[in-house]
């Protein structure tokens, strides 16, 4: 046993479905076409942007703890420019932590609440059973 190397595998699957590339994208399609916004929130955008801080507090066996507040910012037509769902890259992590997740439903539920059109920190950490999700962001 002294001296010898044993492989690790760190292979990571992001999804539970097919390991593979096409379902992987099918999944994040999905996902961006359920998170596609309305029409109404376009127009929203049109007038103002939105400064948006989300905190999520959740601890195993309690209730959660969520602040969510959207302060207006009057400046046009910069909102407009923003994408109008999530992008692949928070797709791919809301499956991955949902996959990781003992809850899927409720990881995959906080990172859609989550998401912003524009993320300037988003800060995620689990310590003693105790879970964080903060995000800062133009919405």
């Amino acid at each position: 046993m002294r001296g010898e190397i044993v492989p690790i595998d760190q292979r990571r699957e992001v999804v539970s479905s097919e390991p593979s590339v096409p379902a992987i994208a099918r999944e994040v399609r999905a996902l961006r076409d359920m998170t596609a916004i309305e029409p109404s929130r376009f127009i929203r955008r049109l007038l103002f942007l939105w400064l948006r801080v989300y905190v999520l507090n959740s601890r195993e066996g309690r209730k959660e703890e969520r602040v969510d507040v959207r302060i207006p910012i009057p400046i046009p037509l910069i909102g407009a420019l923003f994408p109008r769902s999530i992008g692949w890259r928070q797709a791919l992590a809301a499956l991955a932590a949902a996959h990781d997740a003992a809850d899927p439903r409720s990881v995959v539920r906080s990172h859609l609440d989550a998401a912003m059109a524009f993320e300037f920190v988003r800060v995620e950490s689990e310590r003693h059973g105790k879970r964080e999700l903060v995000v800062v962001g133009l919405d």
